[in-house]
């Protein structure tokens, strides 16, 4: 056994002498595999279209899932034609915002109780929170509405024209607010009815 044995990058234990990757272990090598192969399999389904919120949460995923690579490149592990993280995320980010919009235009039809919500773009994966009060897209337990979401996740899945911002500031004012916060008071607005 010599002195200096080799260790893998990522979860320290030694190297045996016959294994498949260089510098990791044939667990910490099949994990990554996996890994790029769900990012594949998600970038693929994408392109068959359905639903545009089930797109949306895959895109979610898929971001999440180019996140845990990060490891893997500080680790000096890469697959030759492996895309960066960084442009992953954003190739994702920029699909999700498409279908984001699809998802708020199916919303625009519905009346706030059946109105779905997305849960942030940033968001692994829905949290499990305990109680039939848990919003279907985050997770959290807030007030929801009959479909089952949270108020925060319905303004996600809204949209909202520039002539709406300006129909809230002409009855509200606006002043010191800044563009988050009156697009944030336009949508809330809005879902209220514009009451």
């Amino acid at each position: 056994m010599p002195i200096f044995q080799p260790h893998c990058r990522l979860c320290r234990q030694p190297l045996p002498p016959e294994r498949r990757w260089r510098q990791v272990c044939d667990g910490c090598g099949d994990a990554y595999e996996k890994l790029l192969a769900e990012i594949r399999a998600a970038d693929v389904a994408l392109g068959w279209g359905g639903d545009p919120r089930a797109a949306y949460l895959r895109c979610v995923e898929a971001i999440a899932a180019a996140d845990r690579l990060e490891i893997y490149g500080r680790a000096g592990i890469s697959v030759p034609g492996q895309t960066d993280p960084e442009t992953l995320r954003r190739h994702f980010a920029d699909l999700a915002r498409s279908y984001a919009i699809a998802v708020a235009g199916r919303n625009e039809k519905l009346p706030y109780g059946q109105k779905t919500g997305l849960p942030p773009l940033r968001a692994s994966r829905p949290r499990q929170a305990a109680g039939r009060a848990a919003c279907r897209a985050c997770g959290e337990n807030r007030p929801v509405n009959g479909a089952g979401f949270c108020h925060a996740c319905i303004r996600r899945a809204t949209s909202f024209s520039r002539r709406e911002m300006e129909d809230y500031a002409r009855s509200h004012s606006v002043r010191g607010l800044s563009e988050h916060a009156w697009r944030t008071a336009t949508l809330d607005w809005k879902l209220r009815g514009g009451k």
